[in-house]
């Protein structure tokens, strides 16, 4: 969904942007992506990208080679804060990264790669042990997420060395160039971006057709649903309760078991 509202945000064919956002540039990374979906030997990502930046590169954004410090100013925080950051932000996030980051990530992990044991447990683990150990030299709190490995895993990345790869090449913009990247990454067509993901939130829902039981499409499309109208929060809660209310109804345990 936010894919397609990037692409059709202009509401025009060509923006009259000089880095020629809009529609058509978005109906040609369309076609572009159509074309190579499902061929490993095809680089959908890198052609995309390519296509980005070529359009980006016209409206020439001011570029500037700088050296930049790796760490941010941590600012100075008082215990009235921590509440705040508590009730406010952490607990809000709780239900986004439990299911995002954790749980759907380690589903989708066993669905992509059955022979690789990646339980949930590690990967919060990793999540926590991330920010706990980069909060203090300012860095904002980052998580796993299943989006970001459909992603990847659509785009061909089948190793560790493809996030170590990506990993450099941000740290070496975010050194060399300084804030003079923002205007370039600014530059950069909305549409084309939107096509990236709306190819990462369709190889996302891919794996839902694994789901056969009654009970589990009932409670996927009831969460989907909620997500899109009242947020991941309240979806969460809803579908939680209804997924224990079926499972504990003796009628649909005798229907799972008929089918």
């Amino acid at each position: 969904g936010a894919g397609v509202r990037l692409v059709t945000k202009t509401q025009r064919w060509w923006g009259g942007a000089p880095n020629f956002d809009g529609m058509l540039s978005g109906l040609i990374a369309s076609a572009i992506a159509l074309v190579c979906y499902g061929r490993r030997s095809c680089p959908t990502s890198l052609i995309l990208v390519g296509l980005g930046c070529v359009c980006a590169a016209l409206s020439r954004p001011s570029l500037s080679m700088e050296f930049s410090s790796p760490v941010a100013a941590v600012p100075t925080m008082v215990w009235d804060d921590w509440w705040v950051a508590l009730y406010r932000a952490a607990l809000p996030q709780l239900p986004v990264t439990l299911l995002n980051s954790v749980v759907a990530t380690a589903k989708l992990a066993e669905d992509l790669y059955p022979a690789k044991d990646v339980p949930a447990n590690r990967i919060a683990m990793s999540v926590g042990f991330m920010d706990i150990s980069t909060v203090w030299f300012g860095h904002f709190p980052s998580c796993h997420g299943c989006g970001g490995l459909a992603a990847q895993h659509a785009f061909g990345a089948r190793t560790g060395s493809s996030m170590a790869l990506m990993g450099l090449v941000k740290i070496c913009l975010a050194l060399f160039l300084g804030r003079s990247i923002i205007g370039a990454l600014a530059a950069f067509p909305q549409s084309v971006v939107g096509v990236l993901l709306a190819l990462s939130g369709i190889e996302l829902a891919v794996p839902c057709r694994d789901m056969h039981g009654r009970a589990d499409v009932v409670v996927m499309l009831l969460g989907a649903a909620l997500v899109l109208s009242l947020g991941t929060g309240l979806a969460f809660v809803v579908s939680f309760v209804a997924a224990l209310f079926l499972k504990l109804n003796p009628h649909m345990r005798e229907a799972e078991c008929g089918h």
